[in-house]
């Protein structure tokens, strides 16, 4: 008879420290890929959403260190994803087809088409592009009912040449977001209520096994893509195209037969437009 396993030969997660040495060796090694995006976005926001701040509820559960912050805190905790401000529409679902479709004909109606392109290069899955979110406001953030626009110091100098004249002009603060959009608006009615404001930091441990000594801007969330994310959903809402995607997919969803006599033209070309030739090619 073959013996059976007994508990502690189980598979487990390896300890926190593990984990740390095993991120500063990886990221020493091997760019940020499709494959490890998710565990070196958690790894730099603490393992929290950047949108409520609330505790990624897996990795409580695996690590005791995560857990004993959050029961310090008493701060909840929720399950996470990983949501890109710009992404390759064709590899995610319909949905998020839909928004990767309409965030990129935006931004070339605002002539910024190539611009996410020369900030990316290649690599959508570039930290610069990634935040951990809440699973349910990942989905609103893709729908462009959620966005980040930078928080103005209140009087910034900004001096000009000849040095006698000056211009007092708002300046961003470094990393600092006002949380927007029908979702922030509507915070105390919504089961995981948004922050206000959010300061994007490295955890303490992404920045020691970074050695302390690399620049913030190489891994926090872009402020150039999270402007034009901004951007196009500020657009989105004005011109009433929120409102167009999503009656495109309820009706994707409700119709499995085109119609004779040509009412289905609109939603088919809804739908072709999802699988035409994007201007971001952000295969990695």
């Amino acid at each position: 008879e073959t013996p059976r396993p007994t508990l502690s030969e189980h598979s487990s997660p390896p300890s926190f420290e593990v984990v740390k040495q095993r991120m500063a060796i990886d990221m020493a090694n091997a760019p940020t890929s499709k494959a490890n995006v998710k565990s070196r976005a958690l790894f730099r926001d603490g393992y929290r959403c950047t949108a409520t701040g609330l505790f990624d509820r897996p990795s409580c559960r695996n690590y005791p260190e995560i857990d004993a912050k959050q029961q310090s805190t008493g701060v909840f905790r929720t399950n996470t994803e990983t949501a890109h401000i710009f992404s390759e529409s064709a590899q995610d679902g319909d949905r998020r087809q839909t928004y990767g479709s309409t965030a990129i004909a935006l931004l070339n109606l605002l002539g910024l088409g190539e611009v996410v392109e020369k900030i990316l290069g290649e690599n959508v899955n570039s930290l610069v592009n990634v935040m951990t979110m809440a699973v349910d406001l990942h989905q609103e953030f893709d729908l462009m009912n959620l966005w980040f626009e930078p928080v103005p110091n209140e009087a910034s100098l900004l001096l000009t040449f000849p040095i006698e004249s000056y211009v007092i002009l708002p300046i961003p603060q470094r990393n600092t977001y006002k949380i927007c959009g029908p979702v922030a608006d509507e915070r105390e009615r919504e089961a995981i209520p948004t922050l206000e404001r959010v300061t994007f930091r490295l955890s303490p441990e992404f920045e020691a096994a970074c050695g302390g000594n690399s620049s913030t801007s190489a891994y926090l969330p872009s402020p150039e893509l999270l402007t034009l994310h901004a951007a196009c959903s500020r657009v989105c809402h004005m011109s009433g195209a929120a409102q167009q995607v999503d009656d495109i997919l309820r009706e994707l969803e409700l119709s499995t037969v085109m119609s004779y006599d040509g009412g289905s033209a609109e939603l088919l070309a809804a739908r072709l437009s999802m699988v035409s030739p994007r201007t971001l090619d952000v295969h990695g």
